[in-house]
């Protein structure tokens, strides 16, 4: 005999439970991220945070966009030049003909995070270059911003080049050779 049947307070009917809500307003169909970090109370936090969810969704340009908004209120908090970065180095995956400028600012980005260079636990620098060496760096995510700056330019900056003359490698003009195959029997 069944006195009671319980049913966990948390159950649903639809089996996508990780797909996020849409609301419809008047201007059309807009997710729930878009309506927080649009809509709501904007912060350099939230935006930050709203930056990276849309780049995990494959969402670029929207990452971009709300990374510039956060820098725009917070210029000094190294996560969201982090996003910054990851967003711009996609973007820069993602082109068929690099643009040089882009990556210009890409490895801008990473080499702010990688140097410390803003924020609470800034180094002190002159130019990128720190008298004290890596001693007091942010290891959570020098080491990663060094990884990537490797992937894109070959070889991380040497601790005594500054961030402008290693830009200036990185943008160092490339050059390209054209040619035609002739066969020899067609002669």
């Amino acid at each position: 005999m069944l006195l009671f049947q319980t049913v966990p307070a948390f159950a649903t009917d639809d089996d996508n439970d990780n797909e996020e809500p849409d609301y419809t307003l008047k201007g059309g169909t807009v997710t729930s991220m878009e309506a927080y970090s649009e809509m709501g109370k904007q912060t350099a936090n939230s935006l930050g945070l709203a930056a990276e969810y849309a780049l995990d969704q494959g969402d670029v340009e929207k990452s971009i966009k709300w990374c510039k908004l956060a820098l725009d209120k917070d210029y000094t908090d190294l996560d969201i030049h982090m996003a910054y970065a990851k967003a711009l180095q996609e973007k820069f995956k993602n082109q068929k003909v690099k643009d040089p400028d882009l990556l210009n600012l890409c490895v801008r980005e990473w080499l702010i995070v990688y140097r410390t260079e803003i924020g609470p636990e800034k180094n002190p620098s002159f130019h990128g270059i720190n008298p004290l060496g890596h001693f007091y760096e942010d290891e959570d995510r020098s080491i990663p911003a060094r990884a990537q700056i490797i992937a894109l330019t070959g070889r991380a900056p040497k601790p005594w080049e500054t961030d402008a003359k290693f830009l200036k490698w990185v943008n160092r003009p490339t050059t390209s050779v054209a040619g035609k195959i002739i066969n020899n029997k067609d002669q």
